[in-house]
């Protein structure tokens, strides 16, 4: 059976897309295997949906201060040795990053080892990993027409759905017998929504008499 490694952590934006990826090439009789960080939400997400899953040792450092991008070349040659030693192990016929710091080190080293590396982007502004692997990538895909960031050589494929999301019933079905106060539901995606999620958590509604904010560990302890 052909392997290939899914690269995609961090943040949801970058794993449920991949999970979409992963489970049709799973039901092609593809074995795909992750390679996420230890310390990502990939880590409890990936294992869950039944994906064999290998963990790198490295953590993101936006935002995270200066001794930590001091950090960076010495926690980056590491992730990337355990990269290496997983494709070895591994021996996938290519690398697909979708995303997230964790797919930096496997990335780099499909470059450097000639695998064929694909990457996709599911917001119209790339993140720092992705802006650096997309000029060494063989195949760039974008999940809108207007991405910015990836070079002109990028397919705009869309963004990629997870069977479950395409089986919820239409909102005059969920809706139908909905009573009581309007609810309010904030969402917002990856961490370019972390100002909005602290702000709306922190602040009265006028619209709604309950609201509720969809949002991670790191916020919900603030």
């Amino acid at each position: 059976m052909k392997t290939l490694l899914m690269m995609a952590g961090g943040t949801g934006g970058h794993i449920f897309p991949a999970l979409a990826v992963a489970e049709k090439l799973r039901d092609a009789k593809i074995n795909v295997v992750w390679l996420g960080s230890r310390t990502g939400l990939e880590s409890r997400i990936v294992p869950a949906a039944g994906f064999q899953s290998d963990w790198l040792d490295i953590r993101g450092v936006r935002n995270r201060g200066w001794l930590r991008l001091l950090q960076l070349p010495f926690v980056l040659a590491r992730a990337m040795w355990q990269a290496h030693q997983i494709i070895r192990r591994r021996t996938p016929m290519a690398l697909l990053g979708m995303g997230g710091f964790a797919s930096g080190p496997g990335g780099l080293v499909a470059v450097l080892t000639r695998l064929p590396l694909l990457i996709h982007e599911s917001n119209a502004r790339p993140g720092l990993t992705n802006r650096v692997l997309a000029p060494l990538a063989r195949y760039v895909m974008c999940g809108f027409p207007n991405t910015v960031g990836l070079g002109k050589g990028a397919d705009w494929t869309g963004n990629p759905l997870r069977a479950d999301l395409l089986n919820i019933p239409p909102p005059s079905t969920r809706y139908r017998d909905r009573e009581g106060a309007l609810r309010l539901l904030v969402v917002g995606g990856s961490q370019g929504a972390r100002g909005v999620k602290s702000g709306s958590a922190g602040s009265d509604c006028v619209i709604a008499r309950r609201q509720a904010t969809n949002c991670g560990p790191s916020i919900r302890k603030r």
